[in-house]
């Protein structure tokens, strides 16, 4: 709202302010409601300002029709770049997916390990797996946005690829609450795998692109915050579970 305004209050100075410099001293322009003096034409930046700010107190309502209209344009500038992130989001290979790469319907999710909403998700989306068996294919996109340890468990869970316990992990992480390194390397060695090596992929070159690849696309998405969703393309904020629902049951129909 704030970055609208300032860009709202420069059209104004800019439009209104080159209209007034364009004024003669003859122009019956009424300023009678004014509370400020307001000159007939500018001759400086402070007339300029002037002249903007007594046409904005005589038409507040231009205010809120500017506003909406930079809120449309925001958001069709950002639909525009999260359709661009879409299609790199389904060719990272270093990706783990979940289902047949030709399935008719992918769904990209965005997460973090202490994300309350993003644990509530995990058995809905491994239930529409099984019940469209064939149909979806899921890619899981890291996203640690909340506080120690989520970078930590992101880059686990990139590095457990290495050892085929990726979804194992996932979901058994997953159940986990009060994150800390020390339970992240525990669940590691719980579902099995070789922890010293876990730790060494971990800090690897690799897996520190990668989560910084997700970051970025994910940003890019105009994901804000977890989980978020896209459905063959169609974003959805959160876990709403209905919308959910409406997203896949439509694109699987059609």
């Amino acid at each position: 709202m704030l970055r609208s305004l300032l860009s709202l209050s420069t059209c104004l100075v800019l439009t209104l302010g080159l209209s007034a410099c364009n004024m003669s001293a003859d122009d019956n322009a009424d300023t009678s409601t004014s509370a400020i003096d307001v000159p007939s034409h500018a001759t400086s930046r402070d007339d300029i300002e002037k002249i903007v700010h007594a046409y904005i107190v005589e038409n507040p309502d231009v205010i809120v029709e500017a506003l909406r209209e930079l809120d449309r344009r925001d958001q069709e500038a950002q639909a525009e770049r999260a359709k661009i992130a879409y299609s790199s989001m389904l060719d990272d290979e270093r990706d783990f997916t979940l289902g047949p790469d030709d399935a008719p319907v992918t769904i990209v999710e965005f997460f973090d390990y202490q994300c309350g909403y993003c644990k509530r998700s995990v058995d809905w989306l491994m239930n529409k797996v099984d019940e469209h068996e064939g149909q979806v294919r899921v890619v899981f996109k890291e996203y640690p946005v909340l506080r120690d340890p989520s970078d930590f468990a992101a880059k686990a869970a990139i590095a457990s690829i290495e050892q085929g316990k990726y979804l194992e992990f996932h979901q058994t992480l997953m159940k986990k609450s009060n994150l800390t390194e020390e339970i992240i390397l525990a669940t590691a060695d719980e579902v099995g795998m070789d922890v010293d090596q876990l730790k060494e992929t971990m800090a690897s070159e690799e897996t520190e692109k990668h989560l910084a690849d997700n970051l970025a696309i994910g940003r890019e998405g105009g994901i804000d915050g977890t989980p978020g969703f896209f459905i063959n393309g169609e974003q959805i904020v959160g876990f709403n579970q209905p919308l959910l629902e409406s997203v896949l049951k439509e694109q699987l129909e059609g």
